[in-house]
């Protein structure tokens, strides 16, 4: 930091550097408009990138539920084929799919409602 004293010895004085006139360059009309573009352009493509990140994000937890689904579907399929020689599961599949049933059963259809 420089005092005041220091200063007035040195020539230092008030915008003067030893007697010259310290002159600040005035940016151009052209200099304006480039800046402004630059920054215009600057804040759409971050706006774009935004959203894209939000759609990604997006699909992403989609794409985890979907692939929760179907890990939980396969879990049933592999239940499935492990008791697949069981005699319930036999038993099931054919009521459920072929309508069968076992000898000495009686089938009630209800044709009120």
């Amino acid at each position: 930091m420089i005092s005041i004293k220091s200063a007035r010895l040195t020539g230092v004085k008030r915008g003067r550097v030893r007697g010259k006139a310290m002159k600040l360059k005035k940016t151009g009309l052209i200099t304006k408009i480039v800046i402004l573009i630059l920054t215009v352009y600057a804040a759409v493509s971050l706006s774009n990138i935004h959203g894209r990140i939000d759609a990604a994000r997006q699909e992403r937890d989609q794409k985890a539920l979907e692939a929760q689904s179907l890990e939980a579907g396969n879990a049933v399929m592999r239940s499935e084929i492990e008791h697949s020689d069981e005699a319930e599961t036999i038993i099931h599949i054919a009521r459920e799919k072929f309508n069968l049933v076992l000898p000495g059963e009686t089938v009630y259809y209800d044709i009120g409602g």
